[in-house]
């Protein structure tokens, strides 16, 4: 015959009045109600256990969650944690106090150090570490101490020659031979 099937597709997992749905249809003196029977077969009593199993799963699963999200927002907290550590510490690298560094001694017609080419956009590189830093810092200063010795050493020699009055040809001839080198 005709048959109600149980309401689905519900988001309130309380149901009012539900278990006695037969007896409140028949109350309700509609015609069609005389005729209603609750389907006792295998079915519906599977069905009805397996809605009781689910509702009695439901706290347990909500409990479950409530657990799990927890655990979540603590993971988190412990990310951002870390991340405002690690931000601190790069704050503190920055704000480091940095040495003075040497100024080299003011220029006078020194010779040019011819400049190395770097590969367009410094791909393919190796990343250097701290210690391919600090040689290449150690090297940089020992070039530049290099300059200045050979600056004072030119200038002695000008000085001796005997002041550089007129000898701006002489001058020229030493910068372009010092710019091919």
């Amino acid at each position: 015959g005709n048959y109600c099937p149980p309401p689905s597709g519900y988001r309130d997992r309380y149901l009012p009045n539900y278990q006695n749905r037969v007896d409140q249809l028949k109350a309700s003196n509609y015609a069609w109600a005389e005729k209603v029977r609750e389907r006792n077969d295998a079915t519906a009593e599977a069905w009805r256990n397996q809605r009781a199993r689910a509702a009695s799963n439901y706290q347990a699963t909500r409990e479950n969650q409530k657990e799990r999200n927890q655990q979540m927002r603590e993971t988190q907290a412990e990310r951002q944690q870390k991340i405002r550590e690690q931000q601190q510490q790069q704050q503190q690298w920055n704000n480091r106090p940095r040495q003075p560094q040497a100024t080299p001694a003011p220029q006078q017609a020194a010779p040019r150090q011819p400049q190395q080419r770097r590969a367009p956009g410094g791909y393919n590189q190796p990343v250097s570490s701290e210690v391919d830093r600090q040689n290449r810092a150690a090297a940089q200063q020992a070039q530049r101490e290099q300059a200045a010795q050979q600056r004072a050493q030119q200038q002695q020699a000008r000085q001796a020659a005997g002041g550089g009055g007129g000898n701006w040809k002489q001058k020229r001839e030493e910068r372009r031979a010092a710019r091919e080198e």
